[in-house]
């Protein structure tokens, strides 16, 4: 479990992925374009996972836990939006437009609070609660996906929304993302992430992520 503060290995995965989708912009390199087609196929979004002895690490670690000389880097694609894509590859931080960051992250946090207690929803799975539920609230700032992916980046970031794996049985090597809320009693919430996590990557052997770019 991370407790430095230093980046966590979910952090060090989305970081790649993003830097995987800004290759895109050296196309007009002479020679980079069949490479690309491999590295950053247009119309789909890359999935890391920084992997130790073929497992996938705990997300909640810290990113220096992964070294070259026993780690492993596993990447894959899966199909994205023009949308997606340039929300994962543009935004900047910082770029919320005419809207408060404060008064966003508390509508933000308010809504998902509202989705945790929704009827017949066990959890709540991050592309549902970002593209689908998140929308539906009637908050002016979530009419943009790429706005609604930042804050949503931002809440996890900052530790006040927690996510997690769950199996998914429609796709058995591509587990679901989940998000909760972190409360003031959930001190063990990143352990008990950590360990859920080992868990899943042992019963599935690969693990993969619905991530916020999906």
């Amino acid at each position: 479990m991370n407790k430095s503060g230093s980046k966590t290995i979910q952090q060090a995965e989305e970081s790649i992925e993003s830097a995987i989708l800004q290759l895109n912009k050296l196309q007009d390199m002479p020679g980079i374009a069949p490479v690309l087609n491999f590295l950053a196929p247009r119309g789909y979004r890359p999935v890391v996972e920084l992997q130790e002895d073929g497992r996938s690490m705990r997300r909640h670690d810290a990113a220096t836990e992964w070294t070259p000389e026993f780690g492993e880097i596993r990447i894959y694609f899966e199909p994205a939006t023009d949308a997606e894509l340039s929300a994962a590859s543009d935004i900047e931080p910082g770029d919320l437009g005419e809207y408060d960051e404060a008064a966003m992250t508390r509508e933000l946090l308010e809504a998902l609070e509202q989705a945790e207690k929704t009827p017949g929803h066990t959890f709540v799975a991050i592309k549902w609660f970002r593209d689908t539920f998140l929308p539906s609230r009637g908050y002016a700032w979530t009419q943009r996906q790429e706005r609604r992916h930042l804050v949503l980046s931002k809440a996890i970031e900052d530790g006040i929304v927690l996510t997690s794996r769950i199996p998914n049985p429609r796709a058995p090597l591509h587990p679901t993302t989940t998000i909760r809320l972190r409360r003031e009693n959930d001190e063990s919430a990143a352990a008990e992430d950590a360990v859920g996590l080992q868990t899943v990557g042992i019963a599935n052997d690969l693990l993969s992520d619905e991530d916020l770019s999906e």
